[in-house]
């Protein structure tokens, strides 16, 4: 990124440089590197918003009291001690990973 903008502005301090080409122009490769720059920015926040939905979401699983894993450990506790550990009802929960 910071090589792009040395080239820029090297490109512009050379006298007589002037490319027929628009996309090699020095103030067009300016716009380039903003440009650039901007979408790198919005990628991070992009990123950061994401994480900090993955981080929601995860606790959605996790909370204490309230998570789907405190959930399922209550319900095959209950299970267990209403129906016993040996008993079919028991048995149908006993798999659920957590």
């Amino acid at each position: 990124m910071q090589a792009g903008r040395d080239l820029a502005a090297a490109v512009a301090q050379v006298p007589g440089y002037n490319p027929t080409a628009n996309d090699i122009q020095s103030a067009n490769l300016v716009l380039a590197m903003k440009a650039l720059a901007d979408k790198n920015y919005a990628v991070a926040a992009a990123r950061t918003e994401a994480q900090e939905a993955i981080d929601a979401r995860s606790g959605l699983y996790d909370r204490p009291d309230t998570g789907l894993k405190y959930v399922f450990q209550q319900v095959k506790a209950a299970v267990a001690s209403q129906f016993g550990r040996q008993s079919s009802g028991y048995q149908m929960v006993a798999g659920i990973r957590y």
